[in-house]
């Protein structure tokens, strides 16, 4: 998989999250523009999900933008 993200908090966790759950053990997330990195990646495993309470506490940084009703719903 192969995000190009947007330097804002939190589309890409939510885009992380929805497709979390059809991704199989060995999967590759490769994200583009990280911080202040040029590109970053890892290999979905159990350690990832057993660590997916991290991922939601990333939604308590501040966003830098709010998504619209219609974004949350799709």
């Amino acid at each position: 998989v192969y995000f190009d993200t947007v330097h804002a908090m939190p589309g890409e966790i939510f885009v992380f999250l929805t497709i979390l759950p059809y991704l199989n053990d060995g999967a590759v997330c490769i994200i583009h523009d990280i911080a202040n990195l040029n590109i970053g990646a890892f290999v979905v495993d159990n350690k990832t999900r057993g660590n997916i309470a991290n991922v939601f506490s990333s939604l308590s940084v501040t966003w830098t933008y709010e998504p619209t009703i219609r974004e949350l719903m799709a």
